[in-house]
């Protein structure tokens, strides 16, 4: 975990995200590019209740992985309350949300923080 990203996450937060991504690594060896936060988590600007925004890019668009994504997070979140909220997406649809200059991407550009 980064040095920004442990300045705006708890403990808490950082293990389960860890842990997040290293199953999702894990399961997902020749898809997953990498896992970027965003939302409020990132601008440091989150409360008690918030979720945690985090996009994560694949190889390719598919919808099985999609799901095998949204299930790691499901998980984590049954056994420790810290809700992970995943964008799931491939690195070419992101870069066209970047060439259509769309809001979504332009915010993760300028306050997402690798992990």
């Amino acid at each position: 975990m980064n040095k920004k990203a442990k300045e705006v996450l708890t403990t808490l937060e950082q293990d389960v995200l860890d842990r997040f991504i290293k199953k999702t690594k894990d399961t997902l060896p020749n898809d997953f590019l990498k896992a970027i936060l965003f939302g409020s988590r990132a601008r440091g600007e989150s409360h008690e209740d918030s979720d945690v925004d985090v996009l994560v890019l694949l190889r390719t668009h598919s919808i099985k992985n999609k799901y095998i994504v949204w299930n790691i997070a499901s998980d984590l979140f049954l056994e420790t309350e810290i809700n992970i909220s995943p964008l799931v997406m491939s690195n070419a649809r992101f870069d066209e949300l970047r060439d259509r200059e769309r809001l979504l991407a332009q915010d993760i550009d300028r306050e997402g923080i690798a992990l």
